[in-house]
């Protein structure tokens, strides 16, 4: 099928609970401008115009990753037990440490929405600047890629610096076995096998984005974590720049 745009809206009624918040709170964004009085007095008793509202431009990225930056705290790689998996963007929160670590041996069949942290900086400070930006809404997606990929990508470059990342996909009916005990499992089984992807077109020319590749960006990640410590360093481990 095609492309989603930034036409397209999900169905808060279907969503998990974390993107359920996210378009709700946007949607009330959006209606709250829109309902903005023409004439308002500010603090100094002078009429606003129209004109003079304030502008609302939204960013929805998707699963944001890339380079941890030195000496900050980072929460979405830090451990997170089974039973505090509460959306599917928790699970996805730390795939990094649990492909490098083989928290999952087999993996399932889907999907990651990824962007560079970069980008999306880069896409912040173009909707404050651009003059195409105010009252759009832009899709922060550089690629949907099969966590299979991902995968494969990471184990050519770590493989032989002794991380031992999984590449096999899971059967679905061990994936239906495993949701019986493991939350984590059960929330991704409505993804396995869907292949959605979103089309970055608005984003490029209004704010004049290049996407990063996704092969640097999760590299780079991978390296950062390992660096930062939330990955353990191997004895075969060479650094970033050793490929």
């Amino acid at each position: 099928g095609s492309d989603y745009t930034e036409d397209d809206w999900l169905d808060p009624n279907t969503a998990m609970p974390y993107p359920k918040s996210k378009v709700l709170a946007e949607k009330a964004a959006w209606e709250f401008h829109k309902n903005l009085p023409v004439y308002a007095s500010n603090r100094s008793g002078v009429e606003v115009k129209e004109s003079e509202k304030f502008e609302l431009v939204v960013m929805n990225p998707g699963y944001i990753q890339g380079p941890i930056f030195r000496g900050t705290h980072c929460t979405s790689l830090e451990g997170i037990n089974a039973d505090e998996y509460t959306d599917l963007q928790t699970l996805e929160a730390d795939v990094i440490t649990r492909l490098l670590e083989r928290k999952m041996p087999l993996l399932p069949d889907i999907r990651l929405l990824i962007v560079d942290v970069r980008d999306v900086a880069a896409a912040h400070i173009a909707g404050m600047t651009s003059p195409k930006a105010p009252g759009n809404r832009y899709i922060l997606i550089s690629k949907s890629s099969r966590i299979l990929d991902v995968a494969a990508m990471l184990r050519k470059e770590f493989g032989p610096q002794g991380y031992n990342v999984p590449t096999r996909k899971a059967p679905r009916f061990l994936l239906r076995l495993g949701s019986i005990a493991d939350p984590a499992i059960k929330l991704i089984l409505p993804q396995i096998g869907l292949a959605a992807s979103f089309a970055n077109d608005k984003a490029k020319e209004d704010l004049e984005i290049t996407f990063r590749p996704i092969d640097e960006t999760m590299k780079e990640m991978a390296y950062s974590a390992i660096e930062r410590g939330f990955v353990k360093k191997t004895a075969k481990y060479k650094g970033p720049g050793s490929s």
